[in-house]
């Protein structure tokens, strides 16, 4: 068994120089970011469990004396994921998990001033292994749900062939689309 904690703080101001198309730049920019990140790792025999939690408080301060502007910006980040790994003889391993994020900002430029995003996904994958290592194929399907709705099922295929120990073939293939990002949600006038 292994438990762990991380927290750290960054804290930065800098002024902003100006544009090639400006003289000057009285812009300026205040960072404040907290961290904490919280494993759990417990392995027995052929079973693998990881658990994965993190918090993120990022706040951005910016100033603009020449066009009277002062905006902040906060963003709070859960990211929480569990993993199950289980060997099924020395060939053949499944990966089934999940995992959820939660995003929430505050500021005057997105919409309704504090927008919430949800996303979670499940997910599993098997992976078949040669004897000699030579050869491995991974196969796995994905999905997701952000803010209660659904997206499509994401299958996926991978494999290697090692035809010596400098000279790898790698094939792989994949289904997968666009998932709007926070700004393209939420900000105001209509992504960015």
């Amino acid at each position: 068994n292994l438990l762990s904690f991380k927290m750290w703080r960054q804290w930065n101001q800098r002024k902003i120089p100006p544009t090639m198309t400006t003289r000057t730049s009285k812009q300026q920019q205040q960072d404040e970011i907290w961290r904490a990140t919280a494993t759990w790792e417990y392995s027995k025999r052929k079973w693998e469990t990881i658990l994965r939690n993190a918090y993120f408080n990022e706040k951005i301060f910016f100033k603009d004396p020449s066009i009277n502007l002062d905006a902040a910006y906060n963003a709070h980040t859960f990211i929480s994921e569990w993993e199950n790994k289980i060997q099924l003889g020395k060939r053949h391993t499944v990966n089934i998990g999940s995992s959820y994020n939660f995003n929430r900002a505050i500021s005057d430029n997105y919409t309704g001033g504090k927008p919430v995003l949800h996303r979670g996904a499940v997910f599993v994958s098997y992976k078949y292994s040669s004897l000699s290592q030579k050869i491995s194929a991974v196969a796995s399907l994905r999905k997701e749900i952000i803010n209660s709705q659904t997206t499509p099922f994401t299958p996926a295929a991978s494999g290697e062939y090692k035809m010596l120990h400098w000279l790898i073939w790698k094939a792989n293939i994949a289904a997968n689309f666009k998932v709007p990002n926070f700004n393209d949600w939420y900000w105001t006038p209509g992504g960015n």
